[in-house]
């Protein structure tokens, strides 16, 4: 079979995965801290030429190219304002810590949309929507009581000396990867927050709307040569005979 067909499957295929990013991105337009991904695309011809000599590959044919990965956009978003006390953005770099009461985990988010919890001691945690505890800069849960529920609270910023390549952990949060290395504490982590804030998604719609008809018009040449691919084989087949 012609590689042209090959690469033209694979020409649809990832442009139907960019769609699948670039649908995310527009659904979640309204969602506080989200950030936007993007589709990193690569050659497979080039991709397979590198591989050691017989090395394993699960490519089918060197032609085309297909989404490698999707990078995170972790520009901030643009801040608004909030009626909550326990409403929280980060004036640049950095992400906030939740630990997960059940797992221990702890995991990294912009959204600052915070709520307390009543726990089974009486006290009341700062959680995320989910139930996480937000970290202090103690590194412990923070107990909010009534002499400082409507005061700024010590809640920690941590950032990464890398950002690149952190997984996405579900509900807007983050966990890191080894090249990530180790969360930091920002030092004065209080000065580097606003109350009664919140990050709104740094989504550009205009941008990913002009992704969207590159991706659908890119699919349809695909499936166009495909379909062409496809007519030149049968009329191959059809004076061989």
């Amino acid at each position: 079979m012609d590689l042209a067909f090959y690469a033209a499957a694979a020409g649809a295929a990832a442009q139907k995965k960019r769609l699948s990013i670039v649908s995310n991105n527009l659904a979640n337009i309204s969602t506080t801290g989200f950030k936007s991904e993007d589709a990193i695309f690569t050659d497979l011809i080039y991709n397979e030429l590198d591989l050691p000599a017989r090395e394993g590959t699960q490519l089918t044919a060197s032609s085309g190219a297909w989404v490698d990965k999707t990078n995170t956009n972790f520009d901030p978003g643009i801040f608004a304002t909030s009626e909550s006390p326990y409403d929280y953005a980060i004036m640049g770099d950095g992400f906030f810590g939740l630990r997960n009461p059940v797992t221990e985990e702890i995991t990294y988010t912009r959204d600052g949309t915070f709520r307390l919890s009543l726990q089974s001691d009486g006290r009341f945690f700062l959680t995320s929507q989910d139930g996480k505890a937000v970290m202090s800069t103690d590194n412990e849960p923070i107990v909010v009581t009534e002499e400082n529920k409507d005061e700024m609270l010590p809640i920690a910023v941590f950032c990464f000396r890398n950002q690149n390549g952190m997984l996405h952990a579900g509900g807007n949060e983050y966990r890191p990867v080894g090249k990530n290395n180790e969360a930091v504490l920002m030092e004065g982590s209080s000065g580097m927050l606003r109350q009664y804030c919140t990050e709104n998604s740094n989504v550009d719609i205009a941008d990913e709307f002009v992704k969207m008809i590159e991706s659908q018009r890119a699919y349809q040449y695909a499936l166009k040569m495909v379909q062409t691919t496809d007519e030149i084989e049968s009329t191959i087949n059809g004076l061989r005979q």
